[in-house]
């Protein structure tokens, strides 16, 4: 898990999926471990909609763009790759 001062944290679960937290709103966010030296793919059409309680709050485009740089900053922070897919 990376945690940054900027109030956010990024924790890759297993071999797919990554945990995004801002404060106290967490969301899933589907991804998949590439193979070795490929690093991490990321969806970004998944980032739609925070868990309960906060599932009432609308994920805009902006929020979406944010919050995949911040994922982005995290896994290359870790020293690992990034790619972008479902850019729709």
């Amino acid at each position: 898990m990376v945690s940054s001062d900027e109030g956010f944290s990024v924790e890759v679960l297993q071999r797919v999926g990554i945990e995004y937290a801002e404060g106290d709103k967490t969301m899933f966010v589907d991804s998949e471990i590439l193979a070795p030296g490929y690093g991490i793919a990321v969806s970004k059409k998944s980032i739609q909609v925070w868990r309960p309680p906060h599932d009432a709050e609308k994920v805009t485009a902006e929020d979406r763009d944010r919050i995949l740089d911040n994922i982005r900053r995290a896994i290359e922070f870790q020293g690992e790759k990034i790619e972008v897919v479902g850019l729709a």
